[in-house]
């Protein structure tokens, strides 16, 4: 049996840590920028649509799959291709000098391109993570849904696919020292130089 507790799993902890970097970065852009469109965005983690449509931008980060090569490590480590659906939830009132669906699309794109920049920044390679856990990260596509008919607050929502090749670990049990498997080795000089001898 195993005696250890098993704990979170990398891709658990990978998730929750692209949500916070998000999060912190587009409230810093905002504080840099001014940009309204960067205003109070708020983070989930593996929800699956916003439940309440007034209170967007959103954004919403899961763990959609998993690749392993086709060898494990004997040492209890398996490198993993994780794959992550960061959703950018927005909308926007038409006003008197712009359609709300205009608006709605800007916003949108504007924050897919922020994240999409935040990510791909040099100082997130390995996503704040000690180097050697971390080995890439990449955004793979970006996906704006088509609505058809936006709802009455001009509804948006568009999806950046990432992935994170990362080591998964198994904490492996400390080892039993064996009683009584000990080797003497002598050390000779001849006119050739030294051998050993068991």
């Amino acid at each position: 049996m195993i005696s250890l507790p098993i704990g979170n799993q990398k891709f658990e902890i990978i998730r929750d840590q692209i949500a916070i970097i998000l999060v912190t970065e587009l409230a810093n852009q905002y504080t840099l920028t001014n940009d309204p469109n960067l205003n109070n965005i708020k983070g989930q983690v593996e929800a699956i649509n916003p439940e309440d449509k007034t209170e967007l931008p959103v954004i919403n980060v899961s763990f959609v799959r998993g690749d392993f090569g086709d060898l494990k490590a004997n040492d209890g480590t398996n490198k993993g291709i994780y794959r992550y659906h960061i959703d950018v939830y927005v909308n926007a009132k038409t006003t008197q000098s712009a359609k709300g669906d205009n608006l709605s699309a800007i916003a949108l794109q504007r924050i897919i391109g922020v994240i999409r920049t935040i990510i791909d920044h040099p100082i997130y390679n390995t996503l704040g993570f000690s180097k050697g856990f971390i080995w890439r990260t990449k955004i793979n596509n970006i996906d704006i849904r088509d609505e058809g008919k936006n709802d009455a607050l001009n509804s948006r929502m568009g999806r950046l696919t990432m992935e994170v090749q990362a080591t998964e670990s198994t904490d492996m049990p400390d080892g039993i020292l064996i009683a009584g498997a000990n080797t003497h080795v002598t050390l000779h000089e001849t006119e050739k130089g030294y051998y050993y001898s068991v």
